[in-house]
């Protein structure tokens, strides 16, 4: 549980680099031998899948358009489609 609450900050990360990075170590850490088996397993999913998400959205806008309000940027017309539909360009 301790590497999950160390990876949280790196999960919100807007470089691509590190999102990569966050999502290969909550993958390994799932497919450890029993991992998937008890309750932190869930948490280790869960995140995963949060990490999935945020690195296909970084790679489509190179940032996470649902931020861009709170922080005083403006979106482009793909990121508004993206935040109204929750579809990401493939």
């Amino acid at each position: 549980i301790e590497k999950l609450f160390i990876i949280m900050p790196y999960v919100h990360s807007e470089k691509l680099a590190i999102a990569k990075t966050v999502l290969d170590f909550l993958t390994s850490l799932f497919n450890k031998p029993g991992a998937h088996l008890d309750d932190v397993a869930k948490q280790i999913k869960g995140l995963q899948r949060s990490a999935d998400q945020f690195t296909m959205v970084l790679k489509a806008y190179n940032r996470l358009p649902h931020r861009n309000a709170l922080i005083g940027r403006s979106n482009t017309k793909e990121e508004e489609e993206y935040l109204k539909t929750g579809k990401i360009p493939v």
